[in-house]
């Protein structure tokens, strides 16, 4: 999966964006965050 920026600034994504990319709920989402577990940079190349 690769998330395009704009060269003018950056997006965040909100959790809900982060939910529906990758197909889970965003308490999926927040459980992965508050065990500092997720993806990491090299795997969204």
């Amino acid at each position: 999966m690769r998330i395009l920026m704009d060269d003018k600034r950056s997006h965040a994504l909100t959790v809900r964006d982060v939910a529906m990319l990758l197909n889970v709920t965003e308490k999926t989402i927040y459980r992965l965050a508050q065990r500092n577990e997720g993806m990491s940079r090299s795997m969204l190349k």
